[in-house]
């Protein structure tokens, strides 16, 4: 298991919104299996991949927790 964090000045919906298009089906393809406004839940290929979007003053905090799916979170929150 992974846990990793950035920083962005995008909003948390756009957090959300490109976490859902990357690692989604038109993405890597991965399965939504939790959706709510500040996190999302992705399942497939043996593993998950958890992405938390939290105001931190004038910032969001991304926050990513995986199993099996390390390289591609890190290359997500590389892109946020």
């Amino acid at each position: 298991m992974l846990r990793m964090s950035a920083q962005t000045h995008k909003g948390r919906d756009d957090v959300i919104g490109k976490a859902i298009s990357f690692f989604g089906l038109g993405g890597i393809g991965l399965r939504v299996t939790l959706k709510a406004t500040d996190h999302v839940r992705f399942e497939g290929g043996g593993g998950y991949v958890t992405i938390n979007a939290a105001p931190r003053g004038s910032e969001v905090e991304v926050t990513a927790v995986t199993q099996e799916w390390e390289m591609d979170v890190r290359r997500f929150l590389g892109q946020v």
